[in-house]
Protein backbone atom coordinates (compact mmCIF):
# COMPACT_ATOMS: atom_id res chain seq x y z
CA UNK A 1 0.00 0.00 0.00
CA UNK A 2 2.91 2.25 0.63
CA UNK A 3 4.39 1.78 -2.71
CA UNK A 4 1.25 3.11 -4.56
CA UNK A 5 1.21 5.84 -2.09
CA UNK A 6 4.24 6.90 -3.04
CA UNK A 7 3.45 6.19 -6.77
CA UNK A 8 0.90 8.51 -6.81
CA UNK A 9 2.08 10.90 -5.03
CA UNK A 10 5.22 10.92 -7.44
CA UNK A 11 2.62 11.05 -10.48
CA UNK A 12 1.20 14.23 -8.90
CA UNK A 13 4.36 16.13 -8.62
CA UNK A 14 4.73 15.12 -12.37
CA UNK A 15 1.69 15.68 -13.59
CA UNK A 16 0.34 18.82 -11.18
CA UNK A 17 -3.27 19.24 -9.86
CA UNK A 18 -5.02 18.47 -13.50
CA UNK A 19 -3.64 14.67 -12.70
CA UNK A 20 -6.64 14.17 -11.30
CA UNK A 21 -9.31 14.92 -13.74
CA UNK A 22 -6.91 12.59 -16.06
CA UNK A 23 -7.70 10.02 -12.66
CA UNK A 24 -11.64 9.91 -13.94
CA UNK A 25 -11.27 10.03 -17.41
CA UNK A 26 -9.05 6.90 -17.01
CA UNK A 27 -11.47 5.79 -14.20
CA UNK A 28 -14.15 5.75 -17.26
CA UNK A 29 -12.03 4.39 -20.06
CA UNK A 30 -11.50 1.61 -17.79
CA UNK A 31 -15.19 1.02 -17.42
CA UNK A 32 -16.01 1.35 -21.37
CA UNK A 33 -12.91 1.46 -23.68
CA UNK A 34 -14.29 1.19 -26.56
CA UNK A 35 -16.08 3.98 -26.56
CA UNK A 36 -13.73 6.40 -24.19
CA UNK A 37 -10.61 7.32 -25.83
CA UNK A 38 -7.49 8.77 -23.53
CA UNK A 39 -5.43 11.92 -24.39
CA UNK A 40 -1.83 10.45 -24.45
CA UNK A 41 -0.66 12.05 -21.52
CA UNK A 42 -3.71 9.53 -20.16
CA UNK A 43 -2.56 6.71 -21.79
CA UNK A 44 0.83 7.44 -20.53
CA UNK A 45 -0.57 7.60 -16.84
CA UNK A 46 -2.64 4.68 -16.83
CA UNK A 47 0.42 2.61 -18.49
CA UNK A 48 3.09 3.80 -16.36
CA UNK A 49 0.64 3.91 -12.78
CA UNK A 50 -2.52 2.41 -13.13
CA UNK A 51 -2.36 -0.72 -14.87
CA UNK A 52 0.98 -1.44 -13.25
CA UNK A 53 -1.43 -0.99 -9.21
CA UNK A 54 -4.40 -3.09 -10.88
CA UNK A 55 -1.89 -5.61 -12.02
CA UNK A 56 -0.38 -6.36 -8.40
CA UNK A 57 -3.75 -6.31 -6.80
CA UNK A 58 -5.05 -8.60 -9.15
CA UNK A 59 -1.82 -10.79 -7.85
CA UNK A 60 -2.60 -10.42 -4.65
CA UNK A 61 -5.85 -10.96 -4.47
CA UNK A 62 -5.22 -14.37 -5.84
CA UNK A 63 -2.62 -15.07 -3.35
CA UNK A 64 -5.31 -14.20 -0.61
CA UNK A 65 -8.23 -16.61 -2.14
CA UNK A 66 -5.41 -19.28 -2.67
CA UNK A 67 -6.66 -19.92 -5.93
CA UNK A 68 -6.49 -18.48 -9.38
CA UNK A 69 -9.42 -16.24 -9.73
CA UNK A 70 -9.11 -13.56 -12.11
CA UNK A 71 -10.68 -10.32 -11.58
CA UNK A 72 -9.83 -8.85 -14.72
CA UNK A 73 -10.86 -5.66 -15.60
CA UNK A 74 -12.51 -4.87 -11.97
CA UNK A 75 -13.04 -1.11 -10.86
CA UNK A 76 -13.60 0.11 -6.89
CA UNK A 77 -16.50 2.37 -7.19
CA UNK A 78 -16.65 4.89 -4.86
CA UNK A 79 -19.34 7.61 -4.09
CA UNK A 80 -17.88 11.18 -6.25
CA UNK A 81 -16.58 13.22 -2.98
CA UNK A 82 -17.03 10.80 -0.79
CA UNK A 83 -13.83 8.86 -1.22
CA UNK A 84 -11.04 8.11 1.55
CA UNK A 85 -7.39 8.42 2.07
CA UNK A 86 -6.55 7.98 -1.57
CA UNK A 87 -8.95 10.80 -2.50
CA UNK A 88 -6.57 13.06 -0.17
CA UNK A 89 -3.48 12.23 -1.15
CA UNK A 90 -4.37 12.81 -4.89
CA UNK A 91 -5.81 16.39 -3.90
CA UNK A 92 -2.83 17.11 -1.88
CA UNK A 93 -4.54 17.27 1.15
CA UNK A 94 -3.90 16.21 5.28
CA UNK A 95 -5.02 14.19 6.42
CA UNK A 96 -6.22 14.50 10.73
Amino acid sequence: MLRAVQLMQQVNRKYGKGVIEDYEQIYHHLEDPENLKLSPRQDEILDDTVLPIMEVNDQLASELKGQEVPLENYVHRVVKGKGGWLDRILAGWLST
